[in-house]
């Protein structure tokens, strides 16, 4: 590597009463306010704020003159639910923002959000002592109501968002947490710590916090952040699953062994020559890299990778197990291992780097040897 790394070789030093604040505030898909002020909050002073149509916004920190433009992406929203009818006996249905597994939905808790405050409810279920759980059309939510009047009594309407009526935690394992939203608070927490830790420090490059919005309902956000950004390369913050529970044999996403750079997706292959920058960004940092191939699953990424004549993106992540569900688990290890690895990647990102990711000369110079030219 030929940059000097002085300035980030000290690694950032988040706390987890950010992550904790982020993961509790409520911010499902399209309702996403709360969250967004929580991180103009932190970081708006650092930059020019500006907003997009759909509700994301970004900080943009200009840096050397001619540099590049980067762009860390993390979408705001987390998956919920959203009222959809309440019947005559007071139970509620309701739909889905993003995407649920039926079978973790029955006995969980929600907080179901309304102009008069935060109701609790729990998702119907059907106890051991009968024959099954509902089907995932049957399921409702009960608020403890007899009736549909009681439920409007309580401020509840069609189109009241609820969230999983989760709260931060930390874990007896002392590197372990636990909350809701970990998806994608955790891609949030580590672009608010990135743009604080590089605070004061010369960049050679312009560097954009984009807080994305309506990610968990189909990449909506990232198109309008894309135009709004006009990036060069785009980094993509996340928190994906981690398959370590599942005893696979070829575990991709393990809690502890370090933050995880997605390779490909089946919606975005990511550049080649970023990701190879990365692992030399994290080497000489000494941060252990997961690398990851998913034959499913896809992020802002593929909203991104075709903006303008086509950007360099990649998506760097703390596996998170059991996200989409209603409590998470998380390393905090491999949180600060992320904030420091992209704190350097950031860094290193000069106008020569990153005109490398798309030049591809050393290709053209093998074939060009391979034919005797």
């Amino acid at each position: 590597m030929s940059f000097n790394f002085d300035t980030v070789l000290n690694p950032p030093r988040p706390k987890r009463s950010l992550l904790a604040a982020l993961c509790n505030t409520p911010g499902a898909s399209g309702h996403e306010q709360p969250v967004k002020d929580l991180f103009l909050e932190q970081v708006g002073q650092l930059g020019m704020v500006v907003h997009d149509g759909l509700g994301g916004a970004m900080v943009e920190r200009e840096g050397s003159k001619g540099g590049p433009r980067i762009l860390l992406d993390a979408h705001l929203d987390e998956v919920g639910f959203m009222v959809k009818a309440i019947q005559s006996n007071g139970l509620i249905r309701f739909v889905c923002l993003g995407g649920w597994a039926p079978e973790v939905l029955p006995a969980q808790m929600v907080e179901i959000h309304t102009p008069n405050g935060t109701v609790l409810g729990v998702i119907t279920a059907r106890s051991a002592h009968f024959k099954q759980n509902p089907a995932f059309a049957e399921l409702r939510i009960d608020v403890g109501a007899t009736s549909e009047s009681e439920v409007k009594g309580l401020g509840i309407t069609i189109g009241n968002v609820a969230v999983p009526a989760t709260k931060f935690s930390n874990m007896a394992h002392q590197d372990r947490v636990c909350a809701k939203a970990l998806d994608n608070r955790a891609g949030v927490g580590v672009m608010i710590e990135v743009m604080r830790h590089l605070e004061n420090a010369t960049l050679p490059n312009t560097l954009i916090a984009g807080g994305s919005v309506q990610e968990e309902v189909g990449i909506r956000g990232a198109a309008a952040m894309a135009h709004l950004a006009k990036p060069d390369v785009v980094v993509v913050l996340e928190a994906p699953p981690a398959d370590d529970v599942l005893e696979q044999d070829c575990c991709q996403g393990r809690l502890g062994c370090g933050p995880q750079l997605r390779l490909y997706d089946p919606t975005c292959i990511m550049n080649q020559e970023l990701c190879a920058h990365i692992k030399k960004v994290a080497d000489h940092l000494n941060i252990p890299v997961q690398l990851a191939v998913r034959e499913s699953g896809g992020t802002n990424a593929r909203g991104y990778q075709q903006y303008g004549k086509g950007v360099p993106v990649v998506v760097i992540g703390v596996p998170a197990r059991y996200i989409h569900c209603h409590a998470g688990i998380m390393s905090w290890s491999d949180y600060l291992h992320m904030c420091h690895l992209v704190s350097g990647l950031v860094y290193s990102l000069d106008r020569h780097c990153v005109d490398g990711f798309t030049r591809r000369k050393h290709l053209r110079t093998s074939l060009k040897e391979e034919r005797g030219l």
